[in-house]
């Protein structure tokens, strides 16, 4: 029997012993890192942009919002709650860290006006829209 130049009689071997590779690498691999974003809805109306932003289990204290022109710039920072001394830690998937979120608008934004409230996870901020007045007509 006559085999092509290239052929290799461990082709087969060497393919089933890559894929036996991958499949351990597979379960002692750790899960891959979840990428964390903030979800948003967002709603306009003439005067104002109404910004709703998920943030369960964040502390009040922990969520920053900048505005730059038209630039609205979330941050939150996750600190899960350490095991008690007689826990043993099993499953860890809450988050940690800080997360951000950068949303841009059409328009600039009046940054001295916003409102914002934070209740059961959800961080609700009003954001007027920023009246330019022209100084040739005084409006």
């Amino acid at each position: 029997m006559r085999y092509p130049a290239r052929y290799d009689a461990f082709f087969p071997f060497h393919r089933r012993i890559e894929q036996l590779r991958i499949q351990i690498n597979d379960v002692f691999q750790p899960p891959p890192v979840m990428e964390l974003m903030i979800p948003v809805d967002i709603r306009e109306t003439p005067e104002a942009y109404r910004v709703l932003a998920l943030l369960p289990g964040v502390e009040k204290e922990r969520i920053t919002v900048e505005i730059e022109e038209n630039r609205l710039y979330l941050a939150a920072e996750f600190v899960p709650a350490p095991p008690e001394a007689s826990e043993k830690l099993l499953i860890n998937e809450f988050p940690a860290g800080t997360i951000r979120r950068t949303l841009a608008f059409g328009e600039p934004l009046d940054a001295r006006s916003i409102e914002a409230r934070y209740e059961n996870g959800i961080l609700a901020l009003i954001i007027p829209k920023q009246t330019t007045k022209n100084p040739n007509t005084g409006g």
